[in-house]
């Protein structure tokens, strides 16, 4: 199989003409144009390369494909999402899987649709929850969100912001035991300590005292170790009015 970039046409001319100079121009200049003709063949393919597109054909595609919710300040990889959904949000528009998605291409983060039967509302109304900063610019995109995603028969009610610290915190113990024995002798001695592995680290060691100064003792304990997993979850509503 021929490759269209490695195709040199001064090669392809026969023997009679080969060797004019003419011609060989002829080739060269009609190289050069296949090339670049070549190069941009790629650039043909649209949908199947969306996650290498750029922003201004990125817009045209947003607007082919009715993105009901674009902002300009998105990143590459949100608009890229948002191009890639929008043909699957208008299917499934008006459901709360079509409102959830929305607000999950606009935060980038796992959200839920609570309608009012969960948590004792009026009928038709629903709240939305997500895990992400609570701040204005981010509450007005999600409302926006939800708007372009909702049936005109339902409200939202309420934007849940959670935030989820965690947060480790350790603490130590230790635990010695032993003997104290009395040797009136001239000579060093070092424990080594015995370790037991069972969640817990245990050094029993012998508290010899010495009664000569040149004498030394090394003792070696082990400290036993606990950990301890907090998490702390911040919870914030924000009630909206009807639109």
């Amino acid at each position: 199989m021929i490759n269209l970039a490695d195709i040199n046409f001064a090669d392809l001319l026969p023997s009679s003409i080969a060797g004019d100079e003419q011609f060989q121009a002829s080739a060269s200049v009609l190289n050069e144009q296949l090339s670049a003709v070549t190069a941009a063949i790629p650039q043909v393919l649209i949908y199947s390369r969306i996650n290498e597109l750029e922003e201004p054909l990125l817009s045209l595609l947003a607007w082919q494909f009715h993105v009901d919710h674009w902002e300009p300040e998105w990143s590459l990889e949100t608009k890229r999402e948002a191009v890639k959904t929008s043909i699957k949000l208008h299917k499934k528009k008006g459901t709360p899987w079509a409102v959830r998605k929305a607000i999950e291409v606009a935060t980038g983060a796992p959200a839920e649709v609570l309608e009012w039967q969960d948590y004792g509302g009026d009928p038709y109304k629903f709240k939305v929850s997500t895990e992400v900063t609570a701040n204005e610019e981010t509450y007005l995109s999600i409302v926006s969100a939800v708007n372009s995603a909702k049936n005109v028969r339902s409200h939202l009610d309420a934007v849940v912001f959670k935030s989820v610290l965690k947060k480790e915190i350790y603490t130590g113990g230790k635990v010695i035991t032993g003997d104290i024995h009395n040797i009136p002798h001239r000579f060093e001695i070092k424990v080594n300590p015995i370790q037991t592995y069972a969640g817990a680290g245990l050094t029993q060691a012998d508290i010899i005292n010495i009664g000569i100064r040149e004498s030394e003792i090394t003792i070696s304990p082990v400290a036993l170790n606990m950990g301890i997993a907090m998490q702390q979850v911040d919870i914030t509503s924000i009630p909206t009015r009807e639109v």
